[in-house]
């Protein structure tokens, strides 16, 4: 939403929009490639074979660059002729102004560079990062509860499909490890 919003606010075109989005897209899903916590399946896996947090990053570090610098390729390829080659300054975007509830937005702030230095701090001392994961969102949602946000709402609309598939997969490798 937040691309969407900004490429449309400076009037860019359709098919400018679409590369923005497409681009977005590819880089944030192929970003996460490179940290554990990047998507489920890393977490579960580098929980099963005791892969520290660092040891994960350095491994796949260069990977996930070389397949961001395709994806920019790929998306300059296809979108060469609708990628506008400049923009109205004018028409630059605050990002202050956008931000609704400046103490939570610093809170998340926080957190995110605080887990980002907890995961390289467990990873030196063999804490799994799913641990981490954990403490963190409890941390984050009783900020929202001081906050008076309806966290009973938040827990109630979260994608519980998601957790099921991870205790599913962490099942499956329980068993197989016995093996």
């Amino acid at each position: 939403p937040i691309v969407v919003e900004t490429v449309r606010y400076l009037n860019f075109n359709r098919n400018a929009q679409l590369a923005f989005v497409f681009g977005e897209g590819l880089v944030a899903d192929t970003a996460g490639m490179c940290v554990v916590t990047g998507n489920p399946i890393n977490i579960v896996t580098a929980d099963y074979f005791h892969i520290s947090f660092l040891t994960y990053f350095i491994w796949m570090a260069p990977i996930t660059l070389a397949t961001i610098l395709i994806c920019y390729l790929i998306i300059r390829m296809f979108f060469r002729k609708s990628i506008p080659k400049r923009y109205d300054l004018d028409k630059e975007i605050n990002p202050s102004v956008m931000i609704k509830d400046k103490q939570l937005f610093k809170i998340g702030v926080f957190l995110l560079f605080s887990i980002g230095g907890v995961y390289i701090i467990c990873s030196l001392i063999g804490i799994p990062v799913s641990l981490v994961i954990c403490v963190a969102t409890l941390v984050f949602l009783i900020s929202l509860a001081a906050k008076h946000f309806k966290v009973k709402i938040i827990v109630k609309k979260a994608n519980w499909d998601i957790f099921i598939f991870m205790i599913s997969i962490f099942k499956w490798e329980c068993h197989l490890s016995q093996r």
